[in-house]
């Protein structure tokens, strides 16, 4: 029996937990392994969803164990998570008999980081991206800065003593040549995410019927360049007479529909709605392209969107924007979709005419679509991958 102990910086309450922490744990414990969960809560649940969890998880005999997220006074407070995370971690490596402790992203890698020095244990670095690069292009960090710096150099010393690296695209594997690297992107549920006969009816209530309908699901603002986004359905508006534009979003829809007023667009062309995490695939489902558009900066490189599989899966050809990961290299090679070099309106143009000979091709393309999603980002495949790393690990 393989023991371990997985830490997550993302919380219960982000609906990136149940797709890309809680999924992958419930199918490795049906394997030989006995998992410890261990999470930084932000804020209180109900009793009742707190209770619902606790079952779900212990019916996989997942050990959960929580800890509260601190969000202030700023860097101090994940000092502070970071001291705590390590004597509670400690107590688990202990008490559990921990072989090998699974860090999920930077926080709680300097967490296992020193946990599995003083206990030698076996650490897994699962990157998830590239904290200090994401938080400078985003204007948090300084370029330079001291801060920058220091996340850096925690990055470098995590990347040399891991034991396994975890990383999302192969652009950023190519960029840790010698080390003992793991390629899995953001995999998803190919069997929940999936195209439907009858998912046009969720969109009856709201005229849509009949139209062709893009679709964005998820945030936006900061790296989610809205602005660009409806843009793009403006010119869309304008060439495709009957378009209409879904967007799936926890965000201020009073913003959104701000900048869709900008563009002179009609609302009632476009429809923005808040759905629960349970309700997306079929949404999804019911539309007929998936648009996506990402900052293109340097640390988006290491970027896997979870929403690119999930529009593939779902049957949805693809709009995205070039410096995203793998997503353009696998679009264009696959002809699922249109790549957009640059935000101008003859990108525009040239994506949709793209498009628009895609979708002749009718069930074809979305047959394609979803065999691409279940050969590249199939969520048991990436289960596979990990059962691989720990199974290594514990030789």
């Amino acid at each position: 029996m393989l023991r371990v102990l997985y830490i997550s910086y993302t919380s219960s309450g982000e609906p990136l937990f149940y797709s890309q922490v809680l999924a992958y744990l419930e199918r490795l414990a049906k394997k030989d392994v006995r998992i410890t969960l261990l999470t930084f809560e932000k804020g209180l649940r109900s009793k009742q969803k707190l209770g619902q969890l606790k079952q779900r998880m212990h019916s996989y005999d997942i050990e959960w164990r929580r800890l509260r997220y601190h969000k202030r006074p700023h860097c101090i407070s994940t000092f502070f998570d970071i001291a705590i995370g390590v004597i509670y971690s400690s107590y688990l490596a202990i008490t559990r008999r921990i072989d090998v402790i699974h860090a999920r992203s930077y926080v709680p890698a300097c967490i296992a980081l020193f946990v599995s020095k003083v206990f030698r244990r076996k650490f897994i670095f699962d990157m998830r991206g590239m904290m200090a690069d994401e938080y400078k292009d985003a204007g948090l960090f300084r370029e330079n800065g001291f801060i920058y710096k220091v996340v850096k150099l925690f990055e470098r010393i995590m990347i040399k003593k891991a034991d396994s690296v975890i990383v999302l695209t192969k652009k950023i594997a190519k960029q840790l040549p010698g080390r003992q690297v793991g390629l899995i992107p953001c995999c998803i549920d190919v069997d929940i995410f999936k195209p439907r006969h009858d998912a046009r009816a969720v969109l009856d209530s709201y005229s849509i019927n009949g139209k062709l309908v893009f679709l964005y699901s998820g945030s936006l603002g900061t790296w989610y360049m809205l602005q660009e986004l409806i843009d793009f359905f403006k010119v869309a508006h304008d060439k495709i007479e009957n378009s209409h534009f879904l967007i799936l979003t926890h965000t201020d829809q009073n913003m959104i529909y701000r900048a869709i007023s900008s563009q002179g667009l009609p609302k009632e062309c476009v429809t923005v709605k808040r759905v629960d995490y349970q309700s997306v695939p079929r949404y999804i489902a019911a539309a007929d392209v998936g648009v996506l558009f990402y900052k293109p900066t340097f640390s988006k490189q290491a970027t896997s969107p979870v929403k690119f599989g999930e529009y593939l899966a779902c049957g949805l050809p693809v709009i995205v924007n070039s410096g995203v990961g793998d997503t353009e290299e696998i679009v264009s090679e696959n002809r699922i979709g249109s790549v957009i070099k640059d935000f101008k309106r003859r990108e525009y143009v040239e994506a949709l005419d793209e498009i628009d000979r895609l979708l002749n091709e009718g069930d074809s393309l979305r047959q394609r679509c979803r065999q691409i999603s279940q050969r590249y980002l199939s969520l048991n495949d990436g289960v596979e991958k990990y059962w691989q790393i720990y199974r290594e690990l514990k030789k």
